[in-house]
This record gives structure tokens, sequence and C-alpha cells, in this order.
């Protein structure tokens, strides 16, 4: 299962206006602002050009160290950079004006900071400190940030609290704070282990996406995995065929990767190739930072079909490659060792695959590259 609420929060930001109430500095600092693309589109090299010279000459921005934090994050993928200087520019900020700001006129800088400090540790599995961070925000600023704690909670694997905050918050929340909790509730029944409460969750996260042409792809996604779960095949493959037509470059998740192992398994090999195609197109259209949220699951699909395909030796390479590289999980609902141990499996499948075939090639060789084909067969 796929997390919403980042995206949600993402979102979020890219409707910040470039000097509202509250976005008080200096004029160098907002340049640097107004530099990032979710402003006006000039691009993070730039932010961070412009941001590194603020620094220069004013080591205690926190305005320039919040636009790094945003740079390194979403032009770069490099999240603990990112971390270290959101969490300076929380730090300076708070130094300045203290813990519970009150001035209106910069208050803006240290809410957006928490904010984005909280997403990027969810995205790293950081789910303890983003908790402490969602804490420390709701008890300054409103609305409460209720929904964000249901992802959070559900890594921690604290699933009658995920699931209390969820329902809370469906009961009362505006519709950004539902959609977030259904969907996300989702991902905490699947995790729990409760399969048919896991299909209705899911199924309930589709609310509002029905009567719509576009978004949804996150939710589609999940109601098709739910769906497999409880042994809906034909809902499963529905929903994936919408998630695939709403795909969506700023979002995460693949939906053609999903539709190619269930391809795979139904041993529908040219419509698998056709999925893995559009899920390449996909990811090669996304941002670059997206890539460590999902390249490493795409490779085991690949090499998963050519495992089927018989070509072993190069399905060896692209397993060992997504074993070596894995994806970050924060955003993913299953655990970094169960990410590992699927990559294990199939790379340990590839190899003995690739080891039975060089036995086969063995028995027909002459006798000294028979020998080395054997050879070649226990090393694999």
């Amino acid at each position: 299962m796929i997390s919403l609420a980042s995206l949600v929060a993402h979102a979020e930001i890219a409707r910040t206006s470039d000097a509202p109430t509250g976005y008080t500095a200096a004029p160098e600092e907002l340049a640097a602002f107004r530099a990032l693309p979710h402003v006006e589109g000039h691009g993070f090299i730039r932010a961070r050009e412009l941001a590194d010279k603020v620094l220069d000459n004013r080591p205690g921005s926190f305005v320039a160290h919040y636009v790094l934090g945003v740079a390194l994050h979403y032009g770069e993928g490099d999240l603990p950079r990112a971390v270290y200087h959101l969490q300076l520019a929380r730090s300076l900020y708070e130094h300045r004006f203290g813990t519970l700001p009150r001035d209106e006129r910069t208050s803006s800088w240290h809410q957006l900071t928490m904010l984005e400090l909280a997403r990027t540790l969810g995205q790293m599995e950081k789910s303890a400190e983003e908790l402490a961070v969602i804490d420390d925000y709701d008890r300054v600023y409103s609305p409460r940030l209720d929904a964000e704690r249901v992802w959070p909670l559900m890594k921690l694997r604290r699933f009658d609290e995920a699931r209390k905050v969820a329902r809370l918050v469906i009961a009362s929340g505006g519709e950004d704070q539902t959609k977030i909790a259904r969907s996300d509730l989702c991902a905490a029944e699947c995790e729990a282990g409760n399969r048919e409460a896991a299909h209705t969750a899911c199924l309930a996260a589709l609310t509002g996406f029905r009567e719509r042409a576009s978004g949804g792809q996150i939710e589609y996604a999940n109601a098709s995995e739910a769906s497999l779960a409880v042994f809906r095949f034909d809902d499963a493959e529905r929903y994936l065929s919408e998630s695939m037509r709403r795909a969506a470059v700023d979002s995460w998740g693949n939906p053609f990767q999903h539709a190619a192992q269930l391809y795979i398994a139904e041993g529908r090999t040219a419509e698998a190739v056709a999925a893995l195609k559009g899920g390449q197109e996909l990811r090669l259209r996304r941002q670059a930072w997206l890539d460590q949220l999902g390249q490493a699951r795409l490779d085991q699909v690949v090499a998963s079909l050519l495992v089927v395909s018989g070509q072993t030796e190069r399905a060896s390479q692209i397993a060992e490659r997504a074993l070596a590289r894995p994806d970050r999980q924060g955003v993913i609902s299953s655990t970094e060792e169960q990410a590992e141990a699927a990559a294990i499996t199939l790379a340990a499948m590839a190899l003995r695959e690739l080891a039975a075939r060089h036995e086969e090639d063995a028995v027909t060789a002459r006798w000294w590259p028979s020998l080395a084909l054997r050879a070649r067969a226990l090393g694999e």
C-alpha cells in the first residue's frame, strides 16, 4: 500500500504564494524562495545557488536553510541533507522567536519548515521522529495534522491507535484530512493482516473519485491490491486499469508495475511486457527524486518477467541490482525487512535458474567447456 499524506502535504506547498502575510524576509531570502519551482518555476539549482549566497553573508538565515532543505529533497532526492537543513532552519527560527512563535510577520516560515521536516522524515521511515514533529506542530498551529498521524502509527505497527485516529478524522475531518485518513486506514488494515477489513477500507477510500475523471491513482491501486488479497481477481484488474488511466507524474507508486506482476502470475506475457513499457515511460517522465521510491520494485518485476521468459542471466543481473539499490520504504506500507526478503528471494530464484541452465549446457558440451560450465553453476 502507498501513502497519500505526503502527497497532499506536497500539494499544499505547491499552492504557497510567493510573499503572503507571515513570510516577511530580506529581499535576497525571498529571491531564493521564489526560485523554487513551486513558486515561480526557475529551478532547484538556481534556488540552491541563491540560498548558498544568502548563507555566505547571513549564516543564521532560517529562510535560506529551509530553501536548501526543499531543494535537496525535491531537486536531488538527498533526504538526509534535506533533514539537516530543515532541522537547522527550525532551530534557528525557534532560537530567535521561541517554540511558540507569535510573530505573524514570520510565523509561516516556521510552519512551512515543520511541515516539510515531518514529510521528509516520513519518507526516510523515521516514523517516531515524524510523529514528534507533528506533535510539536499541533501544539502551535491549526488545523491539526490528525490524519497525518495514521501512516506513521501504522509504520510503527501501532495499528489500534492508527485505526482510532483515522476513524475520528473520517467522522469529523475536512476533505483533505478525510481523504488521507481513508487511504491510510486502508494501508493500516492491510498491514495488520485484516483482509476483509482492508478490502472494505480500501473501497471506502475511493469515495469521491468514482465521480471524477482524474485523481485517485493511489486509491485505485490500493483497492486493487486489497481485492487480490480476498481473491476478487476481476475487481483487482479493473481497479488497476483505472489506476493506470489516472497515473500521474507527480505521484509515487506505479500501477503499470502492479499490472505487470498480475499478468506475469496469470501467464499473460505479452500484456506484462506492454505494462512494463508503460511503467518505464511513467518513471522517465517523473522527477528524479521519485526514483528512490520505486525503482527497485520495478526492476524486480522486470527480472521476474525475464526469468519466466528464459533470459536468466539478464534476470539475475537486474535482480541483484534491485537488491543492491533498495527503495526507500517510507511511503510504502511494507517494512524494509519484507522488501529485502522479496528482493533476496527473487535474486536467489534467478541465480538458481541460471545455475540450472549452465548444468544443462554442460551435459552436451565437450570435456573442458563442460567443466567450466559446471564450475559456473557452482558459483551462482
